[in-house]
Protein backbone atom coordinates (compact mmCIF):
# COMPACT_ATOMS: atom_id res chain seq x y z
CA UNK A 1 0.00 0.00 0.00
CA UNK A 2 1.27 3.46 -1.03
CA UNK A 3 2.37 5.18 1.77
CA UNK A 4 1.74 9.11 2.51
CA UNK A 5 2.72 11.61 0.70
CA UNK A 6 3.18 8.86 -2.52
CA UNK A 7 1.50 10.28 -5.92
CA UNK A 8 -1.12 7.37 -5.41
CA UNK A 9 -1.88 8.11 -1.94
CA UNK A 10 -5.36 10.56 -2.86
CA UNK A 11 -8.13 9.50 -0.51
CA UNK A 12 -6.98 8.84 2.83
CA UNK A 13 -5.49 11.96 4.46
CA UNK A 14 -7.03 14.44 1.48
CA UNK A 15 -3.30 15.30 0.51
CA UNK A 16 -4.29 15.16 -2.74
CA UNK A 17 -7.97 15.55 -4.26
CA UNK A 18 -8.97 15.05 -7.67
CA UNK A 19 -11.04 18.01 -9.44
CA UNK A 20 -13.30 16.58 -12.84
CA UNK A 21 -14.88 18.76 -15.33
CA UNK A 22 -16.70 17.76 -18.29
CA UNK A 23 -17.19 19.68 -21.13
CA UNK A 24 -20.33 18.51 -22.34
CA UNK A 25 -20.10 20.52 -26.11
CA UNK A 26 -17.06 18.56 -26.76
CA UNK A 27 -16.87 15.75 -24.54
CA UNK A 28 -13.49 16.28 -23.52
CA UNK A 29 -12.25 15.20 -19.39
CA UNK A 30 -9.98 17.65 -17.36
CA UNK A 31 -8.47 16.66 -14.51
CA UNK A 32 -6.67 19.27 -12.06
CA UNK A 33 -4.84 17.97 -9.31
CA UNK A 34 -4.03 20.17 -6.92
CA UNK A 35 -3.37 19.71 -2.75
CA UNK A 36 -4.69 21.16 0.32
CA UNK A 37 -2.57 24.08 0.64
CA UNK A 38 -3.90 24.50 -3.29
CA UNK A 39 -7.70 24.48 -2.16
CA UNK A 40 -8.25 28.40 -2.66
CA UNK A 41 -6.32 27.83 -6.40
CA UNK A 42 -8.67 24.72 -7.33
CA UNK A 43 -12.01 27.09 -6.48
CA UNK A 44 -10.24 29.48 -8.76
CA UNK A 45 -9.80 27.13 -11.39
CA UNK A 46 -13.35 25.96 -11.08
CA UNK A 47 -15.29 29.21 -10.91
CA UNK A 48 -13.27 30.18 -14.09
CA UNK A 49 -14.84 26.90 -16.03
CA UNK A 50 -17.97 27.55 -14.88
CA UNK A 51 -18.28 31.30 -15.93
CA UNK A 52 -16.28 29.78 -19.25
CA UNK A 53 -19.30 27.06 -19.61
CA UNK A 54 -21.76 29.97 -18.60
CA UNK A 55 -20.80 32.22 -21.46
CA UNK A 56 -20.47 29.75 -24.23
CA UNK A 57 -24.16 30.08 -25.34
CA UNK A 58 -26.12 29.15 -28.91
CA UNK A 59 -27.59 31.84 -31.62
CA UNK A 60 -30.38 33.49 -29.78
CA UNK A 61 -33.92 33.58 -31.88
CA UNK A 62 -33.14 36.72 -33.69
CA UNK A 63 -29.59 36.27 -34.49
CA UNK A 64 -31.19 32.73 -36.35
CA UNK A 65 -34.17 34.64 -37.73
CA UNK A 66 -31.63 37.33 -39.37
CA UNK A 67 -29.26 34.55 -40.85
CA UNK A 68 -32.50 32.72 -42.20
CA UNK A 69 -33.35 35.87 -43.82
CA UNK A 70 -30.10 36.78 -45.22
CA UNK A 71 -29.98 33.25 -46.71
CA UNK A 72 -33.25 33.57 -48.37
CA UNK A 73 -32.49 37.22 -49.90
CA UNK A 74 -29.38 35.52 -51.69
CA UNK A 75 -31.14 32.55 -52.68
CA UNK A 76 -34.14 34.96 -54.54
CA UNK A 77 -31.32 37.34 -56.15
CA UNK A 78 -29.43 33.85 -57.52
CA UNK A 79 -32.82 32.24 -59.08
CA UNK A 80 -33.73 35.88 -60.89
CA UNK A 81 -30.38 36.32 -62.17
CA UNK A 82 -30.13 32.50 -63.36
CA UNK A 83 -33.62 33.29 -64.88
CA UNK A 84 -32.61 36.31 -66.68
CA UNK A 85 -29.51 34.72 -67.74
CA UNK A 86 -31.91 31.99 -69.57
CA UNK A 87 -34.09 34.37 -70.88
CA UNK A 88 -31.66 36.37 -72.53
CA UNK A 89 -30.43 32.40 -74.38
CA UNK A 90 -33.71 31.70 -75.28
CA UNK A 91 -33.70 35.63 -76.93
CA UNK A 92 -30.42 35.22 -78.24
CA UNK A 93 -31.43 31.55 -80.09
CA UNK A 94 -34.63 32.92 -81.77
CA UNK A 95 -32.81 36.15 -82.59
CA UNK A 96 -30.32 34.35 -84.34
CA UNK A 97 -32.72 32.40 -86.33
CA UNK A 98 -34.79 35.22 -87.34
CA UNK A 99 -31.54 37.14 -88.40
CA UNK A 100 -30.71 34.00 -90.68
CA UNK A 101 -34.17 34.40 -92.26
CA UNK A 102 -33.88 37.97 -92.79
CA UNK A 103 -30.62 37.34 -94.55
CA UNK A 104 -32.36 34.86 -97.02
CA UNK A 105 -35.09 37.59 -97.64
CA UNK A 106 -31.65 40.23 -98.67
CA UNK A 107 -29.68 36.95 -100.66
CA UNK A 108 -33.76 36.70 -102.80
CA UNK A 109 -33.85 40.43 -103.19
CA UNK A 110 -30.35 40.97 -104.44
CA UNK A 111 -31.04 37.72 -107.21
CA UNK A 112 -34.40 38.92 -108.51
CA UNK A 113 -35.19 42.56 -107.35
CA UNK A 114 -38.31 42.15 -105.08
CA UNK A 115 -39.11 40.06 -102.01
CA UNK A 116 -41.05 36.62 -102.03
CA UNK A 117 -44.69 37.95 -102.21
CA UNK A 118 -47.43 36.85 -100.19
CA UNK A 119 -49.94 38.99 -100.85
CA UNK A 120 -50.36 43.00 -100.80
CA UNK A 121 -50.10 45.96 -98.28
CA UNK A 122 -53.54 46.26 -98.17
CA UNK A 123 -54.23 42.32 -98.10
CA UNK A 124 -50.88 40.94 -96.79
CA UNK A 125 -51.15 37.21 -96.60
CA UNK A 126 -49.96 36.48 -93.57
CA UNK A 127 -47.65 33.11 -93.67
CA UNK A 128 -47.06 31.63 -89.85
CA UNK A 129 -44.38 29.65 -89.54
CA UNK A 130 -45.91 27.33 -87.11
CA UNK A 131 -48.70 26.47 -89.25
CA UNK A 132 -46.61 26.22 -92.19
CA UNK A 133 -43.84 24.58 -90.85
CA UNK A 134 -39.92 25.19 -92.25
CA UNK A 135 -41.29 23.42 -95.50
CA UNK A 136 -43.75 26.02 -96.96
CA UNK A 137 -43.07 28.68 -94.60
CA UNK A 138 -41.38 31.09 -97.24
CA UNK A 139 -40.56 28.59 -99.91
CA UNK A 140 -38.76 30.91 -102.21
CA UNK A 141 -35.33 31.50 -100.24
CA UNK A 142 -34.71 27.47 -99.01
CA UNK A 143 -32.19 27.70 -102.27
CA UNK A 144 -30.37 30.13 -100.24
CA UNK A 145 -30.62 28.63 -96.32
CA UNK A 146 -32.43 25.66 -94.37
CA UNK A 147 -35.56 27.92 -92.83
CA UNK A 148 -35.08 27.20 -88.85
CA UNK A 149 -38.99 26.69 -87.30
CA UNK A 150 -39.80 28.69 -85.17
CA UNK A 151 -40.17 27.89 -81.46
CA UNK A 152 -44.20 27.51 -81.55
CA UNK A 153 -43.91 26.54 -77.32
CA UNK A 154 -47.29 28.93 -77.23
CA UNK A 155 -49.19 26.31 -78.06
CA UNK A 156 -51.27 27.85 -81.08
CA UNK A 157 -50.43 28.85 -84.69
CA UNK A 158 -50.20 32.57 -84.20
CA UNK A 159 -48.40 32.30 -81.01
CA UNK A 160 -44.71 32.40 -80.31
CA UNK A 161 -44.23 31.96 -84.25
CA UNK A 162 -42.63 34.04 -87.18
CA UNK A 163 -44.83 35.60 -89.31
CA UNK A 164 -44.14 37.20 -92.75
CA UNK A 165 -45.73 38.95 -95.10
CA UNK A 166 -44.73 41.01 -98.67
CA UNK A 167 -46.08 42.44 -101.64
CA UNK A 168 -42.51 42.14 -103.41
CA UNK A 169 -41.04 46.09 -102.50
CA UNK A 170 -41.53 45.91 -99.07
CA UNK A 171 -41.86 43.34 -96.44
CA UNK A 172 -42.35 42.28 -92.75
CA UNK A 173 -40.92 39.85 -90.91
CA UNK A 174 -41.41 39.15 -87.31
CA UNK A 175 -41.64 36.88 -84.06
CA UNK A 176 -44.80 37.95 -82.49
CA UNK A 177 -46.68 36.94 -78.98
CA UNK A 178 -43.87 34.71 -77.68
CA UNK A 179 -43.44 33.42 -74.28
CA UNK A 180 -44.04 36.26 -71.24
CA UNK A 181 -40.72 35.45 -69.79
CA UNK A 182 -38.90 37.49 -73.40
CA UNK A 183 -41.15 40.25 -72.48
CA UNK A 184 -38.13 41.71 -70.19
CA UNK A 185 -35.34 41.28 -73.02
CA UNK A 186 -36.19 42.26 -76.47
CA UNK A 187 -34.54 45.33 -77.52
CA UNK A 188 -36.72 48.47 -77.77
CA UNK A 189 -35.42 49.33 -81.37
CA UNK A 190 -36.84 45.91 -82.69
CA UNK A 191 -40.17 45.99 -80.79
CA UNK A 192 -43.46 46.45 -82.78
CA UNK A 193 -45.44 48.50 -80.54
CA UNK A 194 -48.86 47.94 -82.01
CA UNK A 195 -48.20 44.52 -79.47
CA UNK A 196 -48.71 45.11 -75.76
CA UNK A 197 -45.88 45.04 -73.11
CA UNK A 198 -46.57 41.43 -72.46
CA UNK A 199 -46.36 40.47 -75.83
CA UNK A 200 -43.50 42.07 -77.15
CA UNK A 201 -43.24 41.66 -81.02
CA UNK A 202 -40.43 42.36 -82.46
CA UNK A 203 -38.69 42.24 -85.65
CA UNK A 204 -37.65 43.19 -89.15
CA UNK A 205 -39.65 45.49 -91.80
CA UNK A 206 -39.37 47.91 -94.58
CA UNK A 207 -40.72 51.46 -93.58
CA UNK A 208 -43.62 51.00 -96.32
CA UNK A 209 -44.60 47.74 -94.03
CA UNK A 210 -44.04 49.67 -90.53
CA UNK A 211 -47.84 50.09 -89.59
CA UNK A 212 -49.19 46.56 -90.92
Amino acid sequence: MRQKGEPGHIVAEYDWAVVLWVNTAFHNWSIVPFSRGDVKGGCAIITTMNAWAQNKKGFTIVELLIVIVVIAILAVITIVAFNGIQNRAAFGKVQSELVSIKKGLMLYHADNGNYPITGTTSAPGWRYSCSAGTTNFITAINTYMTVPQAPCSAGATNNDTWIYASDGVGYKLMHIRPVSTLASVVPTELRDFRYTASQPTWGYWTSDWASI
